[in-house]
């Protein structure tokens, strides 16, 4: 009777096209006819197919055993997986068999002590095009986990506050951009504290032409310009959805929950974004961290933001759309107790005092800006 099965990766679950043999109880190989003429080999017949349903790539052994009950081996061998015996227990007798999946588990390659190794660097992190500066930035090692304020961080001649404010060789950056685009135009953390480093190609620092001086066609000397910082995504990157997450408890009934999402395609741009916590953290979400004690605020400060920003815009940019909405609430509880005893003569004097102050604060913002431009300009803002 005929008994088949799969062979996959064990960590991926890819298909695996390994040599499959199928052993007796003492390890001797039960040899396979073959289809055309029936030669005796012996590997198990393995055949490789893409599943019509689900459009991935397929691996299935299929053999012949005696028509009764016994028990087997299957081994599988690849060169770059460890060889695996798996039992197999025949309990029924039938046309044909359903055996267990083979899930092979890579090799681990040992590491080796070399006497010297030699390390040479092969990329330029910065070079300059015109009046371009450009960033490789893939020519920076950073932590796994990293965020776009990690990178910038590292790029010579830059400096970044904690407020999110950009300088490239003492000049201040007027204008962060992905892709060219704006993105939460004025608030720059949201997209240093939440894109991941790795989806970057390149960063170009320059005088960037105002929307309105580009399309009335205005001479150079008349034209506006904006020290811009243009973030280049990977071309992997260019369309898909990044989404990142974190959530943290302490002690003292301390909180804090962060969210972040977009999704992202070559004339569309649709992000949210949410903090909430009872840390004193009033940054906008991701933040990584400028802890100095003497800029944390005194008392117990409750923030919640929410924020979305939907950008679209037609083929050949005669027009464009950004909508950015951001709530927020904060509540501030400061309560402050003293004591305190002054020595004197006749006697000490003691005092003692409790102050607490509580106030609320809510803010909601939202900006829709509509653009038509080439060969005119039109531009309606609504705050």
């Amino acid at each position: 009777m005929a008994i088949y099965g799969g062979v996959f990766d064990s960590f991926t679950g890819a298909a695996v096209k390994a040599n499959v043999y199928l052993l007796r109880e003492d390890s001797t190989i039960v040899k396979q006819p073959t289809r055309k003429d029936s030669v005796l080999v012996d590997t198990l017949d393995v055949q490789q197919f893409e599943d019509w349903q689900t459009k991935r790539q397929q691996v299935r052994y299929v053999g012949m055993v005696p028509k009764q009950k016994g028990n087997y081996i299957l081994k599988a061998e690849h060169e770059d997986y460890e060889t695996l015996f798996l039992p197999l227990n025949i309990n029924k007798v039938r046309s044909y068999f359903e055996a267990p999946d083979l899930k092979m588990k890579r090799k681990i390659h040992k590491s080796a002590e070399l006497d010297e190794v030699v390390v040479k660097a092969t990329k330029i992190q910065m070079v300059y095009r015109g009046d371009t500066i450009v960033y490789d930035a893939t020519a920076f090692v950073l932590p796994e986990g990293s965020m776009l304020d990690g990178l910038i961080r590292q790029l010579p001649g830059a400096e970044l506050s904690s407020e999110g404010e950009i300088t490239i060789n003492g000049k201040k950056v007027d204008n962060l951009t992905l892709n060219g685009k704006d993105f939460f135009k004025g608030d720059n953390k949201v997209m240093l504290e939440n894109l991941p480093y790795f989806t970057v190609k390149e960063l170009k620092a320059y005088d960037k032409t105002d929307e309105k001086s580009a399309a009335l066609g205005l001479p150079a000397e008349q034209q506006n310009k904006i020290y811009t910082l243009d973030v280049v995504l990977k071309k992997e990157y260019q369309r898909g959805y990044i989404a990142n997450a974190e959530v943290g408890a302490g002690s003292e009934e301390r909180w804090m929950m962060k969210l972040f999402g977009l999704m992202y395609g070559e004339r569309y741009r649709l992000a949210t974004f949410g903090n909430a916590n009872n840390v004193n953290e009033e940054r906008s979400p991701g933040k990584d961290g400028d802890w100095d004690p003497s800029k944390t605020s005194r008392g117990l400060i409750t923030t919640r933001q929410a924020g979305v920003h939907h950008e679209i815009s037609d083929k050949f940019d005669k027009w464009s759309n950004t909508l950015d909405a951001k709530a927020s609430w904060q509540g501030t509880n400061n309560e402050q107790t003293y004591r305190s005893e002054r020595y004197r003569t006749e006697g000490n004097i003691f005092s003692a005092g409790f102050n607490n102050n509580k106030s609320k604060n809510n803010d909601f913002k939202i900006t829709e800006n509509f653009r038509l431009n080439k060969p005119y300009y039109l531009e309606l803002v609504q705050n």
